[in-house]
Formats: structure tokens, C-alpha cells, sequence
């Protein structure tokens, strides 16, 4: 659209008239002097008793409809001149000055004294002040480059959120622009006009390397920028990305300039794209410029006596590793950041944003993490850490300038941050961070994804900038792990800060000078009760990752393999119940009590004859933590340990003996151990009698159907479920209760000591009246569910299959294999039947035969690539006929399928694989009919949650994996899921580039020391490709798995590798597909 006349801009603007007089041109106060002060947008009015005038500008940058302004933009030398005379003029106003006082008449100093008293200033000079805002249209020109009519969803940092903001302030009154909610609030918030930040003051953040790099994109083809984004941390580019960062940028800078001079009372910056994740030298996190670091750097620099100290009040859900990294030896910053952590398994990943990095040297107690232990959290957790951390430090350190790194990804609804705070939550931290540093607080956008959630968001900070109250919360009570937290901050930080109370113990320095820990002191006791009272010994793991961690924690009766009864205790450690002194920070030892409710448990059941494995569960697990002082229960790590526990001590300990009864009792969060056993191992359900949980505050997880459709109603009527009183399913009027959970029984209690006292008696009887006498069937007798097929059954016979163990036996290997080739081994653990029972092994086979309809079909994964461009030649590619075909042909019949890829939607097919194998019937029948399999594909990530139902993955090749499934974090993570529970990865031709640079979790590649083999480098040149690889996937593979690729005699022959177990298999090339498929048929025992 056609620009507007600058000359007759400039005439509308100032024409004089009765009710506005002209303004004057004159100087720039303080640090404007030099042109750097933005021009005001819009109309706003600023009256005091003796002057009345609209200041008007206008706007040249073309904008669309949907968002016109009145403001022009000129040049920094036109704008300092033409609008210099107007600030000066608000200054002056602003400043609320009284008249000079008239001068006497002749002889008046015969009369008595005027009235007229000196000139003062206003006692409102501050809360007359406008709130300014800072938003420009060019900012949204950063977007992601996608086809034309593409389906795909559009990335979650995206145009539209800015201006859903600005639409969201208009609608409400407060900007004054046509598309505006009528009338206006009195005084509309004052508009800045966006810059481009200098080079000097982005290189106050970031190195010289980084903006070049930023400014080169601008230079970039859409190929080259496309490439460049693998390269990089959660980032997309296009050539208007280093203008947008600019404004972005300049944006920051100018909104707190103008709030540090005193010409704004506050401000908010509508920005993009946002910047805490920004590192000195590499973008990532949807961030180019660390906007926030850059503006607290400038005002540093630019206002050294009014503006030395600055607090970055950081409340995005993701930590801002960026801001962190510029400040951290900076001791007039304080960094506050309140962010989900989830013990560093949450973007940005890593220990950096935990609580124990308080800033380096000099700025030393200066950084402070608040690391939330799980998404969920919501108002109360937030404010609850202002109260208790936030403000007491804020007040201490006395800022001159609070800037709010304000994502509100943290929103209820934004489904990347998974909180919970609302709009008045926001409103809240906004009113409190108000009331330091005379009220000059800039809030800048970060994230957000949830449109309506960051323009309801945005608005309630606007307005509690602009002097309106917060709405009232309706959550007031903070969560487990948002207290937990804040407590360990506290205390951690209390060395650093007065406010928070005492030095707290130094933890480092107790166990250097010989301390031990609490919960191993009482695990010494406990053991010392329970080998005295009950003669239980400790059974040990013998496994590198996890003996370690649950050293002396199980302990087990003598006749635990016995055909007795057995009980199995999960539980968190035992409660101490007792008071800190508030001075000395130091639990009174004799005002302090062990609460273990659950040693009469423990102690009834071995007088009763039965067998009793205890499990305590920790909540520091040695050689798997590393930050010391936060451990909430929750925690993944803690969980995952505990589950890898209890499928080690059921295979261990518990299944290779022949029980009579089995019940599991599990307390507090350690009981989520019990419900993956479940999920994972159906043979447990056929010897477990019941289970006992208790359940204060934890959250009621439910079991898996994934496998078995029927575990729900078997877990519901063969549990006890008692649940805190206090639980929010019950507190909460709109929590509904989840299903799957078990048998619910709402306790009187609130306390897990207190719910294991109550029900004592009522477990004990329920227990008991399962208990059948010395001579009765045992429970495996009983009929199954109707899902269960008879091979299930006659493997239980004692008759048949009587469990003992048996170890070297010469008999053992063929057992195995024919229960392997039946598909029972995979599923279910060792039974070793007598070495004579051949006529039983064909009963057991001819029952499998006949069972196999009722069968649950394992579940198989195929991975398709998304990418169609085969580099810079201009060919087209995708995944590859015969590798997907005969796979599939092989597979469908005996497994279910299901076909995904990283962008989910249509997975392109490379169409020379179509013309090459068009002689073959195979493929061109499997191309003719199936064609919903590829057109319709899961996106890759959303399988992620159920990755454990799938038994196996098979990665389809064609060039198109060493595009995107080599460097894909969705991918990286299923592998990761799989590898760790033993699944079946497989991987044809260029597939095994997915494979390639997966690392696990301990550094070493998954690769590392297996056989693999992929297409090779020769067949590579043969078929002219090797230009236009990113990669020679051949180098990589043998690199990767320490010099052990493998491949055929000649090219193109097929070659097939299985390693580690049978549970890693390669193909070399598309005729080595259906016999890789086969081996997986194999190893699912299925076919």
C-alpha cells in the first residue's frame, strides 16, 4: 500500500489550533540527547491544570488492514528533530510542576504575605506517567518457510502470536488505533517505535561470529536455509530473519530506555523473535538475540548512575540458559528463573538450570533457579516461590531496572509448557515486581504458543502495569513439588542472601568431615529390626546400574522362595515428623520422630509364616543423582529407577519360585513401580492374588491397555486403593477421577504414616481371607480373564511346566527354543520343563497352533522418512518401494502395524523406486493398494508416550532418512525408549542412518562395538549419488560402531547383521529387506 506523505504527515501532526499549541523543537533530556529516543505512536493525552494537548506522529512502514497505526517512521536524525520539542514538552508536563507564582503589585511588600507557596512537585509524578508499548509489524515477517498448500502444522513461534497480542490490547481499549474497542481508556498506553539494534549493542552479548552468521541469512537461497536448520538447535530461517531479530532486538532496547529515563512510568515489548535461549555464540530455542540480556547490557552502559543494578526476572516455562550465561559473573544482575526442569529432561536439557548454579566470581549468589520438578505447576507454586524467594531477594538486592523476561509458555492451555497460571497469576508476579525500583518494570515477551493464552496473558500484565489491581485467584494452595522446591532454593540460596533466613547446613562440608546420610542411618536401623525380629537378610542386585542405588534397600525373609505366601513391599522411606529451629536451621533431634507405620505390617506378615520381600525406595539414589538437595519423589529418574527394580526382582527373585499367594503392597510414589511391572510383564497378573497401595498425595496413575485389554478390570477388582483425604481428587469440585486406577478408597487420613495406621487392621483381614489353607489350589489355578489363551495356561500346569530352577541343565537350550519359536519366550520369563517332557513340548506346540487366533499380535513401528529433495540436484526422493513392501508383506500377516514419520501426514515415496521395480508384482501390488499406509502417517513425536506398546521399530530406507531421521530428536528419543526396554530396532539400506548418531544416556553411541551394515560406499558411487549425500553413511556406521560395519561380496547383494542379542538388526540394501524382515518375525517369536 502506498506510503504516507511524510511533509503532510508532519503538517497533521502539529497543525495549531485553540485547544493544541504548537510544539516547540528543543534539546533531548539525558541520554536521548543523541537521537536514540524512539518516536511516541499514537494518540495520548496528558493533562495537568494549566496545559492540554494531543501529541500526534505517524506511522510509514506498510502495514496491512488488519493492523494499521497512525505513526510514521524517519530517520533517527528527522525523528530527533521533529519530535525532540515534543518530548521535551511531556517532560515538562510530566514533571507536574506548580506555576510560578505571580509577581507582587507595586507596594505589595507593605501587604501581608501571599499564600502562594514555592514550587514542588507533584505528588503523583510517577502514577501520571503513561505505560508505553513497544510493537512492530515487521516482526512477524520472520516466519517458517513451508510449501504452498502444505497441511502441516504451522511451528508453534510463529507471526501470529504478536499480533494476537496487540489485537487482544486494541479489543480491550487501551492502544489507540482504528481497529480499537470504543471509547478508550483515559490514558491509552504510549507507543515506541521498534529500531534495529546497532552491531555494537548486540556485541554487548554475543560475539562477532554469531551476528555475522545471523546477518548472513538474509544472503541465503530457501535450499541453503533449510539445510542449515538441522545444524541447529530448535530454529527455523528465512531471509527476513536477521531483520525481524534486529527490531526485536532494538524493540527491548528502546522500551527500557524510555522506562529507565523516567518518560514512561512502565512498558511492555510485544517482541519476536524472542531471545533468553540465545547462547554468545549460536541460536537456538527459537531465538537469534537474547533481547532481554541485550536491553540490560545497553542501560548498563548508557545510564551508569540511575541504572547499575537490574533485576531479570525470568518466568518463561523453559530455563533461559542465554540470560543465564550472559550475567552469571556479573554481580550488579540478578537472574531469577522459575522454570520446569524435570531434573534437566526438560528444554534446554541439562544441569544447567538447576538450583545449584549460583553465578561464577564476582557473581557469585547472583543467578537463582527455581526448578520446578514437573510440568503441571500453576498460580500457587508461582506465587508461593515470589513469596518465599522471588521478592525477599528483590528487596534485598534493590534494583534500579526490573525486566520480565515475560514467555507465558507457563499458561494454562499452551501445550508446550504444560502449567497451569492464569491471567490474574501472571497479574500477580507483575503488581509485586511493581513495588521495587520505583515501579520502572519492562516486561518482554519470550514465549508462549497458546494464542488466546498469551493475549489474555499480556493483557492482565498491561493492565496491572497500567495501575489496575489483579483479578482474585482461585488457587491458592501450592502443589508437593512446587513447595519441595522452594524450600531447597531457599535453603540453598541462604547463603547468599539474608533475607532468606541463616546459613542453612552446608551439605558439601558435613559429608567431606565423615556426615552420613539420614536416610541410610534409618535404613541401618530398619535392617538391624528386621534381621533381629523377623530374620531378613539382604537380597542383592547385580546389576551396574542399579546396585549402587538400592544398596541394603531389599531385604527379604528366608523362605521368600518357598511355596508360601509372599508379600512385596514397595514403599517410599519412612516419615520424620519433627520441627526445624528457625535460627539455627537444625532439626531438634529430640522433638523428632521416625513415623514407620509400615513395620507392623512387616512384622504381622513374618509371624504369620508368610514370605516378605521389603524394597525400600529412596529418595536420593546413589550414583544416579547428582544434584544432592532437590528430590522430590516425582522426579523421572527416581521412577525409571524404580521400575527398572521391580522387572529386576521379578525376574530375579520372585518368578523363579514357586509361590502359593502373591501381594504387592505399595506406599507413596514408589507404588508407580507396581503398575509398570503390571504394564509391562502380563504374566504377573496370572500369579498375583492382590494388591494394596497407598496414596496421599502422589498422582493416581493408571495402568496400560496397550497390551491387554482387560488389565483395568483385573487391577479394579483385585486392589485396594486407599487415598489421602486431602488428595485433589478429592479437594478439587471439577477433578474428575481418572480411570484405570484401581479400586479407590478414601482414607480419614491425610498422611501416608497416618493412612497405614487407619487401615491396618483392614488390610491384615484382607490379606488373610485371600490366604487359602496349606492344601488348596494355588491362586495360578484359577480361571484367567477370557483374553488368555490356553498355551497361557498349560505353561502353569504343575503337571507340565513345574517351575524350578535349573541351571546348566543340557535340556535347557531346547526348551527355550521351542517355547522361542511357539512366541512365548518374548513375552513371557524362562520355564524350563524336564528334560523327558518331549511329548509335552509337541502338546505345548499343538496348543499354540490351535490358541493363535486369540493371540495378541506383537505391535511394529515402521519409520518412513519426510524428506523429498534429494540435496541441491533437484531430484526427488522419499523412502524406497521394495524396502517398505516386502517388509510389510512379511510382517502384516503376523503383527500389527502401524506407519509414521517425523512431520507426520503424507510420507513421499522416491518415485525412481517406482519405475526400478516395476517388473516386480510385489511392489507394484503393494503400491496399487496401499497407498493409505504413506498417505496418512503418525507424526513421530506423538507416538513417543506410548513408545513401550511397540515391539518392535522398523526404519524404512531411501535417501530421505540421511536428511531427517539421522539428526531427529523425536526419532532419537523412540530409539532411546526401545533400545532401553529391549525392543527390536531394525534399519534397511539408508535407514540405518536414523541409528547412526543416537548416543545413550551414559555417552556411548548405540552403535558402539555391534556389528551393523547399511549401503555402502561403492554402492553409493555406483549409483551416482555420493555428490548430493550429506553424509557417507558407511564412514559413520563403522566409526560409530568401532570399526565393525559389515557388507556383502558384491553391490547389491543382499546382507543381513544381528546383533546385540537378536535385538539389532541391519540390511545392507533393498534386496536385503525381506530377509531382515524375516529375522524380525524371528525374534518377535512370531510366524
Amino acid at each position: 500500500m502506498d506510503k504516507i506523505n511524510h511533509d503532510e504527515a508532519m503538517l497533521d501532526a502539529i497543525k495549531p489550533s485553540i485547544e493544541e499549541p504548537l510544539v516547540q523543537n528543543g534539546p533531548l533530556p539525558g541520554g536521548y540527547a543523541n537521537g536514540g529516543f524512539p518516536a511516541f505512536q499514537g494518540n495520548s493525552r496528558v493533562i495537568n491544570g494549566f496545559n492540554n494537548f494531543e501529541a500526534r506522529t505517524h506511522n510509514s512502514f506498510p502495514v496491512s488492514r488488519e493492523e494499521s497505526t497512525t505513526s510514521v517512521s524517519r530517520p533517527d536524525k528527522e525523528r530527533s528533530e521533529d519530535t525532540g520539542g515534543l518530548i521535551t514538552q511531556v517532560s515538562k508536563l510530566l514533571s507536574m510542576e506548580s506555576p510560578t507564582h505571580i509577581s507582587p503589585s507595586p507596594g505589595a511588600s507593605d501587604q501581608e504575605p501571599s499564600d502562594v507557596k514555592a514550587p514542588v512537585k507533584h505528588l503523583l509524578q510517577v502514577a501520571t506517567l503513561p505505560t508505553g508499548l513497544c510493537y512492530d509489524v515487521r516482526m512477524r515477517f520472520h516466519c517458517e518457510i513451508m510449501p504452498l498448500n502444505s497441511t502441516e502444522d504451522h511451528h508453534p513461534e510463529e507471526p501470529r502470536r504478536i499480533y494476537a497480542i496487540y489485537q487482544e490490547l486494541c479489543k480491550a481499549g487501551l492502544v489507540d488505533d482504528p481497529i480499537s474497542t470504543k471509547p478508550l481508556v483515559p490514558q491509552p498506553l504510549m507507543r515506541i517505535l521498534a529500531r534495529n539494534a546497532t552491531s555494537a549493542e548486540i556485541g554487548t552479548v554475543h560475539d562477532a561470529r554469531h551476528y555475522e552468521f545471523v546477518k548472513s541469512l538474509a544472503t541465503k537461497n530457501l535450499m541453503e536455509l533449510k539445510e542449515l536448520e538441522a545444524e541447529y538447535d530448535s530454529v527455523y530461517f528465512n531471509q527476513l530473519t536477521f531483520a525481524s531479530a534486529l527490531l526485536s532486538a532494538g524493540g527491548a532496547i528502546e522500551t527500557c530506555k524510555a522506562v529507565v529515563s523516567r518518560q514512561l512510568k512502565n512498558g511492555i515489548a510485544v517482541i519476536r523473535p524472542p531471545g533468553h535461549h540465545a547462547e554468545f555464540n549460536r541460536p537456538s530455542g527459537f531465538c537469534f538475540f537474547d533481547n532481554v540480556a541485550i536491553a540490560a547490557k545497553v542501560c548498563q552502559i548508557d545510564y551508569p548512575d540511575t541504572c547499575r543494578k537490574i533485576l531479570i526476572l525470568d518466568w518463561d516455562v523453559h530455563h533461559g540458559n542465554g540470560i543465564q550465561q550472559a550475567f552469571e559473573e556479573d554481580p550488579n544482575v540478578l537472574y531469577i528463573s522459575i522454570h520446569v526442569h524435570q531434573d534437566g529432561m526438560f528444554y534446554p536439557m541439562g544441569p544447567y538450570g538447576n538450583h545449584l548454579h549460583c553465578g561464577i566470581g564476582r557473581g557469585i549468589g547472583k543467578n537463582i533457579n527455581i526448578p520446578w520438578p514437573s510440568q503441571g505447576m500453576g498460580d500457587a507454586d508461582y506465587l508461593y516461590a515470589f513469596q518465599k524467594v522471588v521478592m525477599p531477594v528483590t528487596f534485598e538486592f534493590n534494583p534500579d531496572l526490573v525486566i520480565v523476561a515475560a514467555g507465558f509458555d507457563a499458561a494454562q492451555g499452551d501445550h508446550l509448557g504444560g502449567c497451569h497460571v492464569s491471567p490474574a497469576g501472571y497479574g500477580h508476579m507483575t503488581h509485586m515486581l511493581m513495588s521495587v525500583a520505583e515501579g520502572r518494570v519492562v516486561a518482554c515477551l519470550e514465549g508462549g504458543y497458546n494464542l488466546r493464552a498469551i493475549s489474555k496473558s499480556a493483557l492482565a500484565v498491561t493492565r496491572v502495569l497500567m495501575g489496575e489491581p489483579p483479578d482474585r485467584l482461585s488457587e491458592t494452595k501450592p502443589t508437593k513439588g512446587g513447595l519441595e522446591t522452594v524450600r531447597v532454593v531457599e535453603q540453598y540460596q541462604s547463603k547468599y542472601w539474608r533475607s532468606l533466613g541463616s546459613k542453612g547446613l552446608d551439605q558439601d562440608e558435613a559429608a567431606q568431615e565423615g556426615g552420613e546420610r539420614l536416610h541410610e542411618v534409618i535404613r541401618h536401623y530398619q535392617a538391624a529390626h528386621m534381621l533381629e525380629e523377623n530374620k531378613m537378610y539382604e537380597l542383592h542386585i547385580f546389576r551396574e546400574d542399579s546396585s549402587k542405588s538400592f544398596d541394603r534397600q531389599i531385604l527379604a525373609t528366608g523362605n521368600y522362595m518357598e511355596k508360601v505366601p509372599l508379600i512385596v513391599f514397595l514403599h517410599d522411606p519412612p516419615e520424620i515428623i519433627g520441627g526445624i529451629d528457625q535460627t539455627t536451621k537444625k532439626l531438634e533431634m529430640h522433638n523428632t520422630w521416625l513415623a514407620d507405620g509400615l513395620k507392623h505390617y512387616v512384622d504381622w506378615a513374618a509371624k504369620q509364616g508368610y514370605a516378605v520381600i521389603d524394597i525400600n525406595v529412596p529418595k536420593f539414589l546413589t550414583g544416579l543423582d547428582v544434584d544432592d538437595t532437590i528430590n522430590t519423589e516425582e522426579r523421572p529418574n527416581r521412577l525409571e529407577a524404580v521400575d527398572r527394580l521391580m522387572i529386576y526382582i521379578w525376574e530375579n527373585y520372585i518368578d523363579v519360585h514357586p509361590t502359593r499367594e502373591l501381594f504387592f503392597v505399595g506406599v507413596g510414589t514408589a507404588y508407580h513401580g507396581l503398575l509398570h511391572l503390571l504394564d509391562t510383564r502380563p504374566q504377573v497378573v496370572k500369579r498375583a492374588t492382590a494388591i494394596v497401595n497407598f496414596v496421599a498425595q502422589t498422582k493416581l496413575e493408571p495402568v496400560s491397555e496397550h497390551t491387554t485389554y482387560w488389565l483395568a478390570k483385573w487391577y479394579r477388582t483385585h486392589s485396594m486403593v486407599f487415598v489421602g483425604c486431602n488428595h485433589p481428587i478429592y479437594t478439587e469440585a471439577d477433578r474428575k477421577t481418572p480411570k484405570r486406577v484401581g479400586n479407590l478408597i478414601k482414607s480419614s487420613s491425610a498422611s501416608l504414616h497416618g493412612m497405614l495406621m487407619a487401615h491396618k487392621v483392614e488390610v491384615q483381614k484382607y490379606i488373610s481371607g485371600l490366604v487359602k489353607s496349606t492344601g488348596s489350589e494355588s491362586p495360578m489355578d484359577e480361571d484367567p480373564p477370557s483374553a488368555l489363551n490356553e498355551v497361557d495356561m498349560i505353561v502353569q500346569q504343575p503337571a507340565l511346566a513345574e517351575r524350578y530352577r535349573l541351571e546348566n541343565d543340557v535340556a535347557t537350550n531346547e526348551v527355550r527354543r521351542a517355547l522361542h519359536s511357539m512366541g512365548t519366550i518374548h513375552q513371557y520369563p524362562p520355564i524350563f520343563l524336564p528334560a523327558s517332557s518331549s511329548s509335552s513340548i509337541q502338546i505345548l506346540k499343538k496348543k499354540r497352533k490351535k490358541s493363535r487366533g486369540t493371540m495378541p499380535k506383537p505391535q511394529v513401528l515402521f519409520v518412513l522418512t519426510s524428506h523429498s529433495e534429494l540435496g541441491d540436484s533437484g531430484k526427488k526422493t522419499g523412502w524406497y518401494l521394495p524396502e517398505f513392501a516386502h517388509p510389510y508383506n512379511v510382517l502384516s500377516p503376523h503383527t500389527d502395524i502401524t506407519v509414521a514419520s517425523p512431520l507426520g501426514g503424507p510420507a513421499p515415496l522416491d518415485p525412481s523406486s517406482v519405475e526400478y521395480f516395476k517388473d516386480d508384482a510385489e511392489c507394484v501390488a503393494f503400491h496399487r493398494d496401499n497407498a493409505p499406509l504413506w498417505e496418512t502417517t503418525a507424526k513421530l513425536s506423538d507416538l513417543l508416550p506410548v513408545a513401550d506398546k511397540f515391539s518392535a521399530v522398523f526404519y524404512v530406507g531411501g535417501h530421505g532418512p540421511m536428511f531427517d531421521l539421522a539428526h531427529s530428536p523425536p526419532s532419537h528419543s523412540l530409539l532411546l525408549a526401545l533400545h532401553s526396554s529391549s525392543r527390536i530396532i531394525a534399519a534397511v539400506c539408508h535407514g540405518p542412518a536414523a541409528l547412526a548418531y543416537v548416543t545413550l544416556p551414559d555417552g556411548t553411541p548405540l552403535l558402539a562395538d555391534a556389528p551393523v551394515t547399511g549401503f555402502s560406499n561403492a554402492e553409493e558411487e555406483s549409483m551416482g549419488f555420493t555428490q548430493w549425500m550429506p553424509f557417507s553413511l558407511q564412514d559413520v556406521l563403522d566409526q560409530r560402531s568401532g570399526g565393525r560395519f559389515e557388507k556383502a561380496g558384491g553391490n547389491l547383494e543382499p546382507w543381513v547383521v544381528v546383533a546385540k542379542g537378536g535385538k539389532l538388526l541391519t540390511g545392507q540394501n533393498p534386496a536385503s529387506s525381506k530377509p531382515l524382515a524375516e529375522e524380525v518375525l524371528r525374534g518377535l517369536g512370531v510366524g
